[in-house]
């Protein structure tokens, strides 16, 4: 490796150092748009092992989407959101330790959460511009909550309480890498 690229990768690593939040922070990045697209990597990947997609391009979007990918010859809109609980990263941030008085995932935390996040990303301001461009329009949930795993999270899911979306027509949720499985687990939601 040569000596710019050292530097380069150093001034990255010291950048990730330096971030205040530890809670569930293994996709926390000090650039979005690199780890958009390295999460939407990550999706196709799993859709090319899983199904055989091939996509042929990958690029970041113009927010909305996070990010466009070109999949036989079909462009597929992907937005990218975090399921994190927001209090357990504030109170880290403030107390500068991690929050142990989290409480325990239940189904409906998981199901209030996901329902809400994806809601979100089916309501935007050009919801009917992106409709007519975006016959695919993906939601890529992530996830590092320690205590949410794949496992965890397929036992407390519950399809039958997703609520209906116009815009979205699929979602999935990626968990932090497991070593045990040498991959990084992901679970289609819809």
């Amino acid at each position: 490796m040569d000596s710019n690229r050292k530097k380069s990768l150093y001034k990255t690593l010291e950048k990730l150092r330096q971030l205040p939040r530890k809670h569930a922070d293994f996709f926390d990045w000090h650039n979005k748009e690199t780890k958009e697209k390295y999460l939407c990597g990550k999706l196709m990947h799993h859709l090319l092992d899983e199904g055989g997609e091939k996509f042929e391009s990958l690029r970041i979007g113009e927010n909305p989407p996070d990010c466009v990918v070109e999949i036989g010859g079909e462009i597929v809109g992907i937005e990218v959101v975090e399921f994190v609980d927001q209090k357990a990263i504030e109170e880290q941030i403030r107390k500068k330790s991690l929050w142990s008085h989290q409480p325990p995932w239940t189904e409906d935390m998981v199901m209030s959460k996901l329902n809400s996040l994806i809601q979100d990303k089916n309501n935007p301001r050009e919801k009917a511009n992106l409709k007519e461009k975006y016959k695919r329009y993906i939601v890529l949930l992530h996830t590092d909550e320690p205590e949410l795993d794949a496992q965890e999270f397929d036992r407390l899911f519950n399809r039958e309480l997703l609520e209906a979306t116009d815009l979205v027509t699929e979602a999935h949720i990626i968990f932090s890498y497991d070593p045990s499985l040498k991959r990084y687990p992901v679970i289609k939601l819809f």
